[in-house]
């Protein structure tokens, strides 16, 4: 690990994966038209769309960016 063992206090950080993920459902949103949108909902994204899924959302406020995991 490296560790300078004359210094006391030494911070020690890592990362690990967890072995049944973090419990945390993933959400996708794609903006997208025709083929490439075929292909993102084949994949599973959550919400699909293109120009008409932007104009609704400045107009309604109809998505809840925050609540997304990934746009």
């Amino acid at each position: 690990m490296n560790l300078y063992l004359i210094v006391e206090v030494q911070a020690v950080r890592g990362n690990m994966t967890l072995p049944h993920g973090s419990g945390k459902v993933v959400r996708v949103d794609f903006f997208a038209e025709g083929a490439d949108a075929d292909d993102s909902r084949a994949t599973g994204a959550d919400i699909i769309g293109g120009v008409d899924l932007v104009e609704e959302i400045a107009t309604s406020k109809g998505v809840d960016f925050a609540s997304q995991d990934k746009v």
